[in-house]
């Protein structure tokens, strides 16, 4: 940054949140609430989003990407009275995308390695996303939807999707990285089990 004008800064913000106006919603796409991203594509654009409002000092995009990352802490309500998008983690273990396909190892190991990258980035800042309301709930899904899927480094094929690469070192990259920041309890107990699986 410090060896740019700011007129260069300012023509490739511009352009970034040219295309990425809202981190929430799908461009071009109009669905209930408007906000069609969940997950790892919701990461995926709100990390750059955020690094740009910080760059602008931009206070309002910085809580705003950081307020509606929220949403990828949720599980999916079975019971609720109008049903959400199928896609997401269920208490289960689960973690459903394109409404039937179970992608705990394929879109969800980018979800965690995009995760762990925004936990390690923001880290004992203001921009901390640990204090994101529903973050705590990382835990369980690890334990739940992620450990179970991976012995001795390799990936449980039955639940990558169309991924074809094993990506079981990433994941456990992943993991150990957000453990790294995990309270004491949690790092404790899911360190433990990690070593299960090497």
């Amino acid at each position: 940054r410090d060896g740019l004008s700011q007129r260069t800064i300012d023509t490739y913000i511009n352009a970034a949140f040219d295309k990425n106006i809202d981190p929430t919603v799908h461009t071009g796409s109009v669905m209930e609430g408007g906000n069609n991203h969940y997950y790892t594509n919701r990461l995926s654009l709100t990390i750059p989003y955020i690094k740009c409002a910080v760059l602008t000092q931009d206070a309002y995009r910085v809580n705003y990407g950081l307020r509606y990352l929220n949403h990828i802490f949720e599980y999916v309500d079975r019971n609720a009275a109008v049903p959400m998008n199928a896609n997401g983690f269920y208490s289960d273990g689960s973690l459903v995308f394109h409404n039937a396909m179970a992608y705990n190892l394929g879109y969800g190991a980018a979800y965690l390695e995009s995760l762990a990258y925004l936990v390690y980035m923001s880290a004992d800042t203001v921009l901390d996303v640990k204090n994101v309301y529903g973050y705590d709930n990382i835990y369980g899904m690890i334990e739940d939807a992620f450990l179970p899927f991976v012995y001795k480094n390799q990936s449980m094929a039955m639940v990558m999707g169309r991924t074809k690469t094993d990506n079981a070192l990433s994941v456990i990259r992943s993991i150990m990285t957000i453990l790294n920041y995990a309270p004491a309890e949690e790092k404790a107990q899911l360190t433990a089990v990690l070593k299960t699986t090497l």
